[in-house]
């Protein structure tokens, strides 16, 4: 079920983190307490991480 695909999806997203973001944070100062909240996040609830998954797939777009 969906907790099966929840560890591949956090995977999937540290390393659009790792490889998106953190080259942008000069030129994206919010970006940095994005990586903040969302480290913070994944240790708390898997619904918030469903919204930061949301935030990816928007900012995706913007980027």
């Amino acid at each position: 079920g969906s907790e099966a695909t929840l560890p591949q999806r956090m995977k999937r997203f540290r390393g659009f983190f790792s490889s998106e973001i953190e080259p942008t944070l000069p030129s994206e100062p919010v970006s940095l307490s994005e990586v903040q909240r969302f480290r913070g996040y994944i240790a708390s609830e898997d619904e918030t991480v469903q919204r930061l998954l949301f935030i990816r797939d928007r900012n995706t777009q913007m980027l």
